[in-house]
């Protein structure tokens, strides 16, 4: 059954030449062929009324892909008279009629129109190739229903659900993990992998002025992107273009005491910004993340706390210990650059607590603790053993390097200590040196007790002294260094 429409008043005007109907009685005059004027006038407006209510758009394309026809009087804000004659792709990609089944419809097919403010459209549409009595292809008529509210609220949902998988799968990964450290991690590595970042980290905002630090990162962050995170306050979030660098996001998350972590993701120069569902992750994961870095943070302090000397606030003798070995782990593999062991007494620290009481010695230890952290690196490795007595790792030194630590150590110990000692007895520091050679393994036991026989002999020598050990397995050797003087007889 053919449901094309009859042609229009001005379709037989374009299709006949002028003159009476071929079909049309010679002697009918002009009264019958305006009566079939009107009549098919009739007719080509209830199938256009008819299309109307099963779709938003009516619309006929000729064999040059022109409109020819198009309903209603406003289609996506055009004016529909104004598109008559224009090409179909003004408004439209329609399918080529000719690649269309013969004397069948095409249904459902999205295709992406334009609004007359320039916007998008996507309508679902049905379309079926125009055929003359030869049976070529001359056009095409098609209806549209605009679906773009549908497609939004489909996607939308598509989105949404893709945020909570991607969320639930960096949850489920970070979950899966015990220690809160290893978690956190993974939370940054799943937040990476999903977002495609460069970088994803967690720095703490140190109260007053001091510089942020890194504490967790997952990828390459460069150091100079961290003050950027400083001005936010809690709860705040920026997202930034700094110049040689990718699009930036700054989270400050909420936190206890006085944490002020900043969840920070990096993307590569030259990659796409962030988009809503993107700054949604973000914020999602963030939340996320804060039990997670609550408990690391409460793991971290108990740890402190039982590494940490109470009285000096440095390492403690197991903690320091353990940091040693791992430390001469490195420096023992091929290619690294060794390091050395200070180990320091304090000469005449009893007299102290004898004469001047215990609160005197413990006050005489605290101030050595500072003394030494002064006249060392801060990325030295410094504990106190026990007692009087203190060591210091020196990562990547030689014997000369090591050798001047030792004798700066001398000098802060004479000039800042002379008046902590009793008469006569003044507190001094006596310092034994073992060096560790690149390439060359040696355990922790083994290194301190050299550097404690060097110790020793520095006492022996007269105090207030250092001296080089000797290399392992070596009983005596010829120094490099001699004692360095006799500092504060």
């Amino acid at each position: 059954m053919d449901l094309s429409p009859p042609p229009s008043p001005d379709d037989f005007g374009r299709h006949y030449p002028p003159g009476p109907h071929p079909g049309a009685s010679q002697a009918g005059g002009a009264a019958p062929e305006a009566a079939l004027r009107r009549a098919l006038l009739e007719s080509r407006n209830r199938w256009r009324d008819a299309a109307l209510l099963a779709a938003d758009v009516v619309m006929e394309v000729d064999a040059e892909g022109r409109l020819t026809f198009l309903a209603p009087e406003s289609v996506l804000g055009h004016i529909a008279d104004h598109l008559i004659g224009e090409p179909s792709a003004s408004l439209c990609d329609l399918p080529d009629p000719r690649r269309l089944p013969p004397g069948q419809a095409v249904r459902d097919l999205r295709v992406w129109a334009r609004r007359a403010d320039g916007a998008q459209a996507c309508l679902l549409l049905s379309a079926a190739a125009l055929h003359d009595a030869g049976g070529r292809v001359v056009g095409l008529r098609a209806t549209a229903r605009d679906v773009t509210a549908e497609e939004t609220i489909a996607a939308d949902a598509a989105r949404a659900l893709r945020r909570l998988e991607a969320r639930d799968s960096v949850a489920a990964r970070a979950g899966a993990i015990a220690d809160p450290r290893g978690r956190v991690q993974a939370w940054l590595e799943g937040l990476r992998d999903s977002l495609g970042l460069l970088a994803a980290a967690v720095i703490d905002l140190p109260e007053g002025r001091g510089a942020p630090l890194t504490a967790h990162l997952a990828g390459t962050l460069p150091d100079a992107l961290l003050p950027l995170a400083a001005a936010l306050a809690p709860g705040s979030s920026r997202y930034l273009h700094p110049p040689g660098a990718g699009p930036l996001a700054l989270l400050a998350m909420a936190a206890r005491d006085d944490r002020r972590p900043v969840l920070v993701a990096l993307r590569a120069p030259g990659a796409r910004d962030w988009d809503a569902d993107d700054r949604h992750m973000l914020e999602a994961l963030a939340e996320r993340m804060r039990p997670t870095l609550a408990a690391e943070w409460r793991a971290r302090a108990l740890e402190h706390q039982a590494g940490t000397d109470p009285l000096t606030g440095l390492l403690n003798r197991r903690a320091f210990l353990e940091g040693l070995e791992r430390r001469m782990a490195r420096a023992g593999r091929g290619g690294r650059a060794g390091g050395g062991l200070i180990f320091l007494d304090l000469d005449n620290f009893k007299p102290v607590n004898d004469q001047r009481g215990h609160a005197a010695g413990d006050a005489a230890l605290r101030r050595v603790a500072v003394l030494v952290r002064e006249g060392l690196r801060p990325s030295d490795h410094v504990g106190r053993l026990g007692g009087d007595e203190f060591a210091a790792w020196l990562d990547g030194v030689d014997a000369t390097v090591a050798g001047v630590r030792a004798q700066v150590l001398l000098g802060i110990a004479a000039r800042e200590l002379r008046d902590i000692g009793v008469p006569g007895r003044p507190l001094t520091m006596s310092i034994g040196v073992a060096m560790v050679a690149p390439g060359v393994a040696e355990d922790a036991a083994a290194i301190l007790s050299r550097a404690d026989a060097a110790m020793y002999a520095a006492k022996r020598r007269g105090r207030a002294c250092w001296e080089m050990a000797a290399p392992p397995d070596v009983a005596c050797r010829d120094r490099d260094f001699s004692a360095a003087g006799e500092i504060g007889r």
